[in-house]
């Protein structure tokens, strides 16, 4: 469980060991423009959230919230500044270095593992798991957060814990993630198929994707 980090640039593949700690949760990575390559993860161990990057030529590590950091996803805007969301024990939370040192914000308190893009203009788009076991969208377009429900419990058995989140040019996001709408007592699990949805017309449609998910 340690953090590795494994790139072919070099013309052949080369594997770099970030963190020793053997007790690595979640993660995420994004590159910039200039190729340099930032990391978000979770250590289990200290429950931290932490930042790896190779931006000054060697790698570094950063502890950034000392409170939470699992189902992190990282995302950088044009410029390369970061933003990461992430749970934890105070619920949602989203953090950046845009103003020059690392902010972080509670976006909502019952939220939790969750997926991050931010668009052309700079404004971020998170999809997460939100109260009730529903796909929730947080954004800050309007120069203020708002939040909206997207995908709704269909039955008792209605888990969105996984996500993933892409923005067009335009700036509308599109979110993929698995629903489990019932249970199967033969094979004592959840049915499970894949979601998308978009409000690219001005509300949210969501659609089923593939139902022959296991």
């Amino acid at each position: 469980e340690k953090l590795k980090y494994v790139t072919n640039t070099t013309g052949s593949w080369v594997t770099t060991i970030l963190d020793n700690s053997e007790n690595i949760g979640s993660y995420s990575i994004a590159v910039d423009s200039s190729g340099k390559v930032h990391i978000s993860y979770y250590d289990r161990s200290e429950y931290v959230l932490k930042y790896a990057t190779n931006a000054s030529g060697s790698w570094m590590i950063t502890t950034v919230d000392s409170n939470g950091g699992y189902g992190n996803s990282i995302s950088l805007d044009p410029s390369g500044n970061i933003y990461i969301s992430y749970g934890s024990d105070e619920g949602l939370k989203y953090v950046t270095n845009a103003s020059g040192s690392w902010s972080t914000k509670i976006l909502d308190k019952s939220g939790s593992p969750t997926c991050i893009a931010v668009d052309m203009s700079g404004k971020v788009h998170i999809a997460y798991n939100g109260s009730g076991q529903k796909i929730m969208y947080a954004t800050n377009t309007s120069g203020l957060w708002g939040t909206a429900t997207v995908g709704y419990d269909y039955t008792p058995y209605t888990t969105n814990a996984y996500c993933s989140i892409a923005v067009d040019k335009s700036g509308n996001p599109h979110i993929s993630y698995p629903r489990y709408p019932a249970y199967n007592e033969y094979y004592d699990d959840y049915w499970k198929y894949i979601e998308y949805a978009t409000n690219i017309t001005g509300s949210w449609v969501v659609t089923d994707i593939d139902k022959t998910v296991e």
